[in-house]
């Protein structure tokens, strides 16, 4: 099975808010970003993939979408103050790596921006499928936001995740950057 939707959660956020622009990190082969951008956002879509970026890109422009795709590793951008809304969605890697990666999306943000973050967490149940190691917390990745951000929404629930088509554990946290 490929993974060409955007997350369910993407889609309800987005449902509450105007199009504006959006950071899309570790956005592989860019859905949330497509499906943002054909609802008028203006998205920039990182990963450090250079086939997903190739990929993004030519869908892009095929269908014509103001979609930027960026082949970088996220913890290193410098954007300042520039994105109504971040999407962190399944972003499994060390907690140093996270903690620098949330940071500079952090900076990225508009005051008043939020970030969107969803991932496996680290006390779910069965065999993720990979490393349980790169799976945070809530407790830990809580701690790991900062105080550049007011924390509005957390869970930690089962739900049906198309792409392993099995009930995963996930984690979804919303903040809102601060001033």
């Amino acid at each position: 099975m490929t993974w060409t939707e955007p997350d369910r959660v993407v889609v309800e956020l987005a449902a509450s808010l105007p199009p504006g622009r959006v950071l899309d990190i570790g956005a592989g082969d860019g859905h949330d970003s497509l499906w943002l951008a054909e609802r008028g956002w203006a998205a920039t879509a990182v990963d450090l993939s250079r086939h997903s970026v190739r990929k993004l890109r030519a869908t892009a422009a095929e269908r014509q979408l103001n979609v930027t795709a960026v082949q970088a590793d996220a913890a290193a951008l410098d954007y300042e103050a520039e994105f109504d809304l971040a999407l962190l969605c399944y972003i499994h890697v060390p907690a140093d790596v996270r903690r620098e990666i949330l940071a500079t999306v952090a900076r990225a943000l508009k005051p008043g921006g939020l970030l969107l973050w969803r991932s496996f967490e680290a006390g779910m149940p069965g065999d993720p499928g990979f490393d349980r190691v790169l799976l945070p917390a809530q407790a830990d990745l809580l701690a790991e936001l900062g105080d550049a951000v007011s924390i509005e929404r957390v869970e930690a629930a089962d739900e049906y995740f198309p792409y392993m088509e099995r009930d995963m554990y996930l984690l979804t946290v919303l903040a809102r950057r601060i001033g």
